[in-house]
């Protein structure tokens, strides 16, 4: 953001009606995309913010429809206002007056980010040093490089986090009324519910493989869960198959078994459907009868083997509000508070003349009219 520094842009903003964030097109201007009292935010550094959202997304401006642009130069430059609303308040009610315990907080954050960006630097000397002699010289050139490249000096990081600390406060504070009401809990139950019916009914064989990751929001019929022990080593299993039964099943998983920890609830979720799991797995599952049955030993196709426990059958449809009540509950209350903060930024983008110039768009990351 820069300061207006000619006569011609003063008489362009001066003209514009100051209303909440509002939208001009500009007569005969390319480079500004947005004002804020006496401050402007131009074209070149939209298009730095855009670059930079493209990346973290994965996308190629070329590729997106004219609409999309539209709507990610909207996004970014409205971040821009709002980053800078943000510093301006912060200061003005006195939040960047941060105590004792914010300022440990911006120590330590900080000191991970460091850490990490040393630890960058570390890799980068080690591949071209690997005798790995003392090159003190050679590292003071790379962080320099970093810093020069990035500007993530450390002076940055401790005035990026004491902003970011003192922002979250600001947030907080302002929002501590906020509260869901029921019918919000509610409604976002019903949304999950029907938006996962939906998935799964169209992709059952996707059903599985989430559910035994995620919590999901709906069940498919025709599903239960199983655990397994699981061993490279037949003879281990054997030893201890005799002794088996359900109430003992997860200790004996705890010490003989690998494998399991990218499951949500320590079980696996299997059906017809399952298309992910080792055939011998999966048949071997479903053949058990009840709940509390237990296979034989498996022999799985990457030579390990395994034993399976019918734990207990996924009841089909939606849970029970109450048992994922928490859960949507703290995302209404974040819900709440974003909405109440908006409403409140909206406030401050009226007060302080918020204005975007949305034609300027066409000109992001174009040649056109430069």
């Amino acid at each position: 953001m820069k300061k207006c520094i000619c006569v011609i842009i003063l008489l362009i903003i001066s003209a514009v009606l100051l209303v909440s964030c509002s939208s001009e097109e500009p007569e005969e201007n390319t480079e500004i995309a947005a004002s804020l009292g006496d401050d402007i935010f131009t074209v070149e550094e939209l298009e730095e913010s855009v670059s930079v959202y493209l990346e973290n997304n994965g996308l190629e401006w070329d590729s997106l429809s004219e609409s999309r642009r539209n709507e990610i130069c909207d996004e970014c430059l409205n971040g821009m206002i709002e980053s800078e609303i943000k510093r301006i308040k912060v200061k003005e009610l006195g939040y960047d007056n941060l105590g004792y315990n914010d300022r440990q907080i911006v120590s330590s954050l900080v000191s991970e980010m460091t850490e990490y960006i040393y630890g960058l630097i570390d890799a980068k000397v080690e591949q071209e040093n690997p005798e790995k002699e003392e090159a003190p010289e050679l590292w003071e050139k790379y962080y320099a490089d970093y810093v020069e490249q990035t500007g993530e000096s450390a002076d940055y990081l401790f005035e990026h986090y004491s902003e970011q600390v003192a922002e979250e406060n600001m947030f907080d504070e302002l929002t501590a009324k906020a509260e869901p009401s029921e019918e919000d809990i509610e409604e976002l139950y019903e949304k999950y519910v029907a938006e996962d019916k939906k998935t799964y009914e169209e992709h059952p064989d996707w059903f599985s493989s989430d559910a035994t990751t995620n919590m999901l929001f709906y069940s498919l019929p025709g599903f239960r869960a199983v655990k397994r022990i699981e061993s490279s080593y037949y003879g281990t299993l054997k030893n201890i198959y005799a002794e088996l039964d359900g109430d003992n099943f997860d200790e004996y998983a705890k010490r003989y078994s690998f494998g399991d920890a990218e499951t949500l609830n320590g079980y696996y979720v299997v059906g017809e459907a399952s298309t992910e799991y080792d055939e011998s797995f999966k048949n071997a599952a479903l053949a058990l009868i009840s709940p509390g049955d237990i296979s034989p030993i498996v022999e799985l196709k990457n030579g390990n083997f395994c034993v399976i426990l019918y734990y207990d059958d996924i009841a089909p449809g939606g849970p029970a509000l109450e048992t994922v009540y928490d859960e949507l509950y703290e995302e209404a209350l974040s819900n709440a508070k974003n909405e109440e903060f908006g409403s409140i930024m909206a406030t401050w983008k009226e007060k302080l003349g918020a204005v975007k110039f949305t034609g300027v768009y066409k000109y992001v990351l174009s040649k056109e009219g430069k």
